[in-house]
């Protein structure tokens, strides 16, 4: 009789626990892109790209028709924004395989502080999506413009993204920057590329946040990459170099990259002392150099590094005069290395970044010059 008890216990209990809460497929809207913007009251503008999964077929691609929607709504907050779009669905909304998250120019330079901190809360969020600013446009704008390759434009970008050379940010990443104290926070940009009858996608280079997280200035995709390269998380880099002597350019194609950064405090003057190393080789040679010869070698490495150290210098110095923030992790070369005189001068880092000297010195090393010296667009004129 106790056996037979429990077995009708255990029946009711799964009956009564089953799936009855599980949400089928049909009853989802699969988000996959969400953009933030600021209206003109000052309330936030969501906008959320859905899947439509019977758009698609079985391997993937879509038809002429769109394989998503977008559905919009205006609040006073994230969760406000979040529940008007729900109230517009007549399915659950589902963001377990949000992508990524798109920020308007302008609300990015009133603030995501708040934003954030809504973000960082909610258990339903994703912190592995990628979080991008619309450079100049807003985040609305950037998920209706439609792409060729991918039929969802919010995949679009998550896929050029792991294709470019600059590094991406999740949710976690910029949490992480905004709360800690290597690095002030950078996110990469997006762009709008409007053409006379069309409209395309690309990949910027970095937004730039300070201590409050306002948007401030942008670094270009060229001088995001060049930052990585500070921050040793740079581990391909094709640089392309005017070389006089050949009366031509090189592309150097780079496969390793090192920098070391050493802290020189001198009582109130803070100096760093940079040192660049790369090796890669040549994948084009449009000059009339023979790179058989080693002398022609020593001139292109030559004219490399002196072009780093020009190109590398010039960023820096417009962080500072421009922006005042630290985006390259100086601060905690000096906390690594003088820890005591760091407490002193946290407070005031922003001033200090600022008026802090630089030298830099770069040794690029060419590994590989091809099959050919000579180009073969050329039949001499190589340097003796």
């Amino acid at each position: 009789m106790k056996k037979k008890l429990l077995i009708l216990l255990s029946l009711l209990s799964i009956v009564i626990t089953g799936c009855w809460d599980r949400k089928e497929l049909n009853d989802l809207a699969i988000l996959l892109g969400w953009g933030m913007d600021l209206s003109e009251d000052g309330t936030y503008f969501g906008s959320a790209q859905f899947i439509l999964p019977s758009k698609l077929s079985s391997d993937g691609k879509s038809g002429p028709e769109k394989a998503y929607f977008i559905e919009t709504a205006k609040g006073k907050n994230l969760m406000d924004v979040s529940r008007r779009i729900q109230n517009k669905l007549s399915r659950t909304v589902f963001g377990g395989h949000r992508r990524s998250i798109f920020i308007g120019e302008k609300l990015a330079r009133h603030g995501i502080s708040k934003l954030i901190d809504e973000y960082s809360r909610n258990p339903d969020v994703r912190l592995r999506s990628d979080i991008f600013v619309v450079k100049g446009e807003t985040a609305n704008h950037f998920l209706n413009v439609s792409y060729p390759f991918e039929k969802v434009p919010a995949i679009a970008a998550h896929k050029i993204r792991l294709e470019a050379v600059s590094a991406t940010t999740t949710l976690a990443d910029f949490l992480m920057a905004a709360s800690g104290d290597e690095e002030s926070p950078t996110v990469p940009t997006v762009e709008i590329v409007r053409n006379k009858d069309s409209s395309a996608i690309r990949l910027g280079g970095r937004a730039i946040f300070d201590e409050k997280l306002n948007l401030i200035g942008y670094l270009s995709y060229k001088e995001a990459v060049e930052r990585l390269w500070l921050l040793n998380r740079l581990k391909k880099h094709t640089i392309i170099a005017h070389i006089p002597e050949g009366e031509g350019n090189i592309s150097y194609d780079g496969d390793y990259f090192k920098s070391t950064i050493k802290p020189v405090i001198t009582g109130d003057k803070i100096s760093f002392e940079i040192f660049l190393e790369g090796t890669g080789k040549i994948l084009e040679n449009n000059t009339n150099l023979d790179l058989k010869e080693l002398n022609n070698l020593k001139v292109l490495e030559k004219t490399l590094e002196e072009t780093v150290q020009k190109d590398m210098l010039n960023m820096i110095k417009k962080v500072q005069k421009n922006y005042g923030t630290d985006v390259f992790g100086f601060r905690k070369a000096i906390h690594k290395k003088h820890p005591y005189a760091w407490k002193k001068m946290k407070e005031t880092w922003n001033e200090k970044f600022r008026k802090a000297e630089l030298s830099i010195r770069v040794d690029l090393k060419i590994k590989n010059t091809g099959l050919t010296g000579l180009p073969l667009h050329q039949k001499g004129g190589a340097i003796k």
